[in-house]
């Protein structure tokens, strides 16, 4: 018997806002440096609990992640450090992105 077509999860999606704190800066490097075509593409799927539990048949990760996470998997936690450093204004088409 055919198996039954997985339940349809709730719509996911990214919004503008949080709490994140980024800066960008000039790339000291020239443009040279930079390789003139990619180097391969990746793709990113959203998914809810749910949704990863069906696709992985694992439990999903804790969430959010946090600063015990991270030490717990032996990866460094940053805090805000650069304070100083000039960063870059945004560009035209993201001045106008307000927080959701």
């Amino acid at each position: 018997a055919p198996s039954a077509p997985a339940p349809r999860g709730a719509s996911t999606g990214l919004g503008a806002g949080g709490s994140m704190r980024q800066e960008v800066y000039r790339d000291p490097r020239p443009l040279s440096d930079w390789a003139p075509q990619p180097a391969g593409r990746v793709f990113v799927h959203l998914v809810t609990p749910p949704q990863w539990r069906h696709i992985t048949g694992e439990a999903p990760p804790p969430s959010p992640v946090d600063r015990a996470a991270y030490t717990a998997a032996g990866l460094p936690w940053y805090d805000y450090f650069d304070e100083d450093a000039d960063d870059l204004s945004p560009a035209d088409a993201l001045a106008a992105v307000r927080p959701v």
